[in-house]
């Protein structure tokens, strides 16, 4: 064999090497010609409703460890991720590769034929219930909170729980007339999802809320980011029903807003992603989700106070619930999550909602 062989078979081995080295501990050792198949591809597409900015740090990280693997991450709502997908799919030029989003626009993802298999090395890391058939994989749990401004509520008046804010918006309803807030539940997906759960998972709390918040003139909003603004600058007293991530990031350094865990029972968004049957970069999404599930990866996402979907990473403390609150209820994704695509459900919550915001 000539020196010119030699060279090019020894760079052909130190490159498998390095791939390899690549390969997780505990990852089957056939991983490593995934890398290389990622690499070869070298590029991932992701179109998601988490706030690129909360998520830096864990894209940052995954292109270090994989640096020929560039992200392309596209920040849209959910209902865009949705419609962007299925218009791509029905189109048939390819898509993008990862959806990351509500569970329930992963569940659909699935209903309509889009999502692919592929079971993650990961999956016995998680929480039960985050791996769904093996398609939609939750990426963060993070608990449904209420924010408040502490210069206009009074430690008397700040709500542990849904019915002691019920109470308060009753008995001091001028004094907060035009200072609650929520999601517009007819712009948001995320406002239908989290109102409408709490419709149907504890309606006997959640109609009287509703309805005091309407007879305190509530005011709508069509995402987290600008509720969070409203409440600091003091517009609003309080939101309801808001994701944490963010919030608890924001609070090591802004002392004018104050977050409340309800107490009475918590629902946990679960942000979810799913593979593409038609991802032009396969083998790269499938990289890029396990690193999203990893133990490293995971505590990226900590690290900006976005709550993890493993038990054995470290959330920011203000993600906690005082241990003798009640129910925990997680949005994971299942077929019950299909709900708020049911027109009949749907029509049904909006008739209910609207009527009670004219009783006002």
């Amino acid at each position: 064999m000539g020196l010119p062989q030699r060279a090019s078979l020894a760079l052909a081995l130190l490159s498998s090497l390095a791939s390899a080295q690549q390969v997780p501990d505990g990852y089957p050792a056939g991983y490593a010609e995934l890398i290389r198949a990622a690499e070869k591809e070298g590029a991932v597409t992701i179109y998601s409703s988490t706030d690129s900015k909360s998520v830096a740090g864990v894209l940052q990280a995954f292109q270090g460890r994989y640096p020929k693997i560039k992200v392309e991450f596209v920040d849209q709502s959910s209902n865009e991720v949705y419609t962007r997908f299925t218009s791509e799919f029905a189109a048939g030029q390819g898509t993008g590769d990862l959806a990351w989003g509500g569970a329930d626009t992963a569940v659909k993802l699935i209903e309509d034929g889009i999502a692919a298999e592929y079971t993650s090395p990961e999956t016995g890391n998680l929480r039960p219930g985050a791996n769904y058939r093996n398609a939609a994989y939750s990426i963060t749990y993070e608990p449904i909170v209420m924010i408040y401004n502490k210069r206009l509520l009074p430690a008397a008046d700040v709500p542990k729980t849904r019915q002691e804010l019920t109470r308060v918006l009753t008995e001091k309803r001028e004094a907060y007339r035009g200072k609650i807030g929520t999601y517009d539940v007819e712009r948001s997906a995320a406002g239908i999802g989290f109102l409408g759960e709490d419709s149907r998972a504890f309606p006997d709390t959640a109609w009287p809320l509703f309805k005091a918040m309407a007879q305190a003139d509530l005011k709508f909003f069509t995402s987290n980011g600008t509720m969070v603004e409203r409440v600091a600058s003091g517009e609003i007293a309080l939101a309801y029903n808001l994701a944490a991530a963010n919030i608890a990031e924001r609070l090591k350094t802004d002392t004018t807003i104050g977050m409340i865990v309800p107490c009475d029972y918590t629902l946990y968004l679960t942000r979810t992603a799913i593979i593409s049957k038609k991802a032009k970069h396969p083998n790269a999404a499938k990289v890029f989700l396990d690193y999203l599930l990893s133990k490293e990866g995971q505590q990226k996402l900590a690290d900006k106070s976005i709550g993890s979907i493993r038990t054995d990473v470290q959330n920011n403390p203000v993600l906690q619930r005082p241990a003798e609150c009640k129910n925990e209820r997680a949005l994971m994704p299942s077929p019950e999550r299909l709900v708020v695509f049911d027109p009949v459900w749907r029509g049904g919550f909006l008739k209910q909602w609207k009527t009670v915001l004219q009783a006002k």
